[in-house]
């Protein structure tokens, strides 16, 4: 199964494919941006066994501890300011104290939606 993304839009849960996102992402500029604005994916657990960004950030260590994530590759980030794609390198970014990031905005749902997986349920 390939990368997916996944956050609730208006209460109900939504789902994107990363590969389609970094494709859609091509055309998009990429900005310079305090890496604070990331708070929240830094200090919440992108993944599902309970790390977050900050703990690998500060231990380098752990199951999503990238060392050679590459760093020019920019973070994809919702229009909610969520990092849809890049917890790997945001990570890296905060170990190696970085204070700005390169990231491609998504600035509406509407431009992520050729990458939406609908559920057949």
């Amino acid at each position: 199964m390939s990368e997916v993304f996944t956050r609730k839009v208006d209460g109900v849960e939504q789902v994107w494919d990363v590969a389609t996102l970094r494709q859609l992402s091509r055309d998009l500029p990429v900005n310079q941006e305090p890496i604070e604005l990331f708070h929240s994916s830094i200090e919440t657990t992108p993944w599902d066994d309970g790390w977050t960004c900050a703990k690998v950030a500060y231990e380098q260590a752990g199951p999503h501890w990238r060392p050679h994530a590459d760093l020019t590759d920019p973070l994809l980030i919702d229009p909610e300011g969520w990092v849809a794609d890049g917890n790997h390198r945001l990570a890296r970014h905060l170990a190696e104290g970085h204070t700005v990031v390169p990231v491609v905005w998504f600035e509406t749902w509407e431009a992520m939606k050729l990458a939406r997986i609908i559920n057949a349920d």
